[in-house]
């Protein structure tokens, strides 16, 4: 329900056609990608699910707006979305084209919600994925409580490794990008979880965070982009150590 690759996505390193194959590893019987304020075009998405049958591919995206990053699904067109518009704004031309917006990882550099959030009619919110850590929790469970909206989940994928630790298993097949709208306003589906996975991204979450202070110490000079670039560590990672925020997934 969320992953990035780099044909549009910078921040990833996993080519399309290496998505396909993690997923299908996986055991996944469909992906959406959800690129950074790009929908792929539908010429590019054919060819690429013609090379790979056996694994249903639909387009998203993840919109960057004024209030965070929201997951939009059951769209065909881009136009009229752009990066740094409105969250009521974008839900207002995503409803308009019968699609949905989901909120994605909420509370990910801030404990505040934007109130603007509540206001703007939002149909989902991201529960589970590797960018969802146990200190978001709060946060998410708020926005739920108060919105009455379902949760979805989605690795947030940008690397082969990614693929398929977190998924939404649908009740009944999801054959476009319309139904898949549907289905998450129905709620026809359950939260899956690679348990596995799961506990051993947590296993190494304490060395990681060593590493990061390190890293710190030492090399003092370094920038979060320069530390990102020369050792992998997100934003969002630095920002939870730096903060002592609880790091595991959940």
């Amino acid at each position: 329900m969320h992953l990035h690759t780099a044909r549009y996505s910078h921040c990833a390193s996993m080519t399309p056609e290496e998505m396909a194959e993690a997923a299908i590893q996986s055991g996944l019987d469909g992906v959406v990608i959800t690129e950074h304020d790009v929908l792929w075009p539908a010429d590019e998405m054919a060819a690429l699910q013609a090379k790979f049958p056996a694994l249903r591919i639909l387009r998203g995206m993840e919109v960057s707006t004024a209030q965070g990053h929201m997951l939009v699904y059951g769209i065909v067109d881009d136009g009229g979305f752009f990066k740094g518009m409105r969250v009521n704004e974008l839900t207002e031309r995503v409803h308009q084209e019968g699609g949905i917006v989901v909120v994605a990882h909420p509370c990910r550099y801030s404990d505040d919600i934007p109130e603007e959030i509540y206001g703007a009619d939002i149909d989902g919110v991201e529960v589970m994925g590797t960018n969802v850590r146990a200190y978001m929790q709060d946060g998410i469970g708020g926005i739920q409580e108060r919105l009455r909206i379902p949760g979805i989940a989605g690795t947030d994928a940008h690397t082969v490794e990614m693929v398929g630790v977190f998924a939404t298993d649908f009740d009944d097949g999801v054959g476009t990008e319309r139904d898949l709208a549907v289905a998450v306003k129905a709620r026809t589906f359950t939260l899956y979880k690679d348990q596995r996975r799961n506990d051993a991204i947590n296993a190494g979450v304490d060395g990681r965070i060593a590493h990061l202070k390190r890293v710190w110490e030492q090399e003092p000079h370094l920038s979060e982009k320069d530390i990102k670039a020369k050792y992998g560590f997100t934003y969002s990672f630095q920002y939870g150590v730096k903060n002592g925020k609880d790091m595991r997934l959940v």
